[in-house]
């Protein structure tokens, strides 16, 4: 590979990666300010973490981990592989992480009106099916999830006696 070509790369590379970081920050900074604090409910009892201090904690490693890549994509010390051809499906696909960023998004407004399961097997379906390799029917997706769901159910509501949102369908 030519210096050139490698140095083109770089910076093709510098601004993908700072177009991720930069929807990283965003999306975690709309979580914590926004989606957080007006959809998750409040505990009633003194002493208790609150229930957003799981997603919160989340959003905030994901807002520093954007804030770190996009300081490495800023200052181009990010070093471009020669063998980048051989490693095209280690590659994060930028497609591929909008499609899953906007499914996520719309399964945690859902599970306030269609409720956990419905909205849980519809995103786990959805988001097996895209993902998986060796291609599955979504027929088998959906019972693997449906499987998963089941197991769910019976651990939180029938073991721990944990009730999961219910919504309009279930």
């Amino acid at each position: 590979m030519l210096m050139g070509e490698k140095e083109g790369r770089s910076a093709s590379m510098n601004k993908k990666d700072m177009a991720f970081s930069l929807i990283c920050i965003a999306v975690s900074l709309l979580f914590i300010f926004w989606v957080i604090p007006n959809d998750v409910p409040t505990s009633s009892l003194s002493g208790d973490i609150p229930a957003a201090a799981l997603p919160t904690g989340m959003m905030c490693a994901i807002l520093v981990a954007g804030v770190a890549v996009l300081l490495e994509a800023v200052s181009g010390k990010k070093k471009v592989q020669e063998d980048e051809e051989e490693n095209d499906g280690d590659k994060l696909n930028p497609l591929r992480f909008a499609v899953i960023l906007a499914v996520l998004v719309g399964y945690v407004l859902a599970l306030d009106n269609i409720g956990f399961y419905v909205s849980t097997l519809c995103f786990l379906t959805l988001g097996l099916y895209y993902y998986n390799r060796p291609r599955l029917s979504l027929v088998k997706t959906a019972l693997i999830s449906l499987i998963f769901l089941v197991c769910v159910f019976l651990l939180f509501e029938k073991g721990l006696v944990v009730y999961m949102p219910r919504g309009l369908l279930f």
